[in-house]
């Protein structure tokens, strides 16, 4: 639920600045990801096919990117 999601983003960010550690978070939650992440990176077939900033993830132009976040399921056969 958001309140949780964001309250766990929350806490993740603050042990990360405390402790000085790097913490590696999956979830399907683009938000989430793009919030508490210095580098998010996306799997698609087993295979990381995009990784970059929060920031440029978000410019992203490719359309399997764009459907992923914009909440949609992407179809496996589009190009």
């Amino acid at each position: 639920d958001p309140i949780n999601t964001a309250a766990s983003g929350d806490v993740i960010n603050q042990l990360r600045t405390e402790l000085g550690v790097t913490a590696v978070t999956i979830t399907h939650d683009m938000g989430l990801a793009t919030r508490i992440a210095d580098r998010v990176a996306m799997i698609r077939r087993g295979r990381i096919f995009q990784a970059d900033t929060p920031e440029r993830f978000l410019e992203s132009e490719h359309w399997y990117v764009r459907a992923v976040i914009d909440g949609e399921v992407p179809e496996e056969d589009h190009p």
